[in-house]
Parts: structure tokens; sequence; C-alpha cells
């Protein structure tokens, strides 16, 4: 964990700025329930977020899965 980012990504490699990552893992959730997490982790206080929008209804949040 660092001070200021969270967990963040974890790789068995060194990631440069600016490279591609190909997999993102996490549980799939629309984007209504995306937008619930948000607000219900933003109202405990918590403000490290590993959620990405690949496109409509479909967001990966890697909060709970993705280990």
């Amino acid at each position: 964990m660092t001070q200021h980012f969270g967990w963040g990504v974890e790789a068995v490699e060194l990631i440069d700025e600016g490279d591609y990552i190909i997999e993102y893992v996490g549980e799939v959730i629309n984007d209504a329930l995306c937008e619930k997490r948000f607000w219900d982790m933003k109202g405990k206080g918590i403000t490290k977020f590993y959620m990405v929008a690949v496109r409509k209804d479909f967001n990966i949040d890697a909060r709970f899965k993705g280990e």
C-alpha cells in the first residue's frame, strides 16, 4: 500500500507510464450499481475507488473480486 494511492495495481513486472494494460479483473456491474457503490463509499469516507467504465452498463469494480 502506498501513502497516497492505496493498493492500485499489482504486477509481476514494472509498468511504465503509458504502457497498455490488457486485463483488469473485477466484478462486472451496470451503471446504476456503479453509481450506488460510488456514493455509498463516498458517504463512508472511502476515497480510493477501483472501478473502470468500459462502455454503457459495463463497469468493472475491482474492490471485491480484483485479487
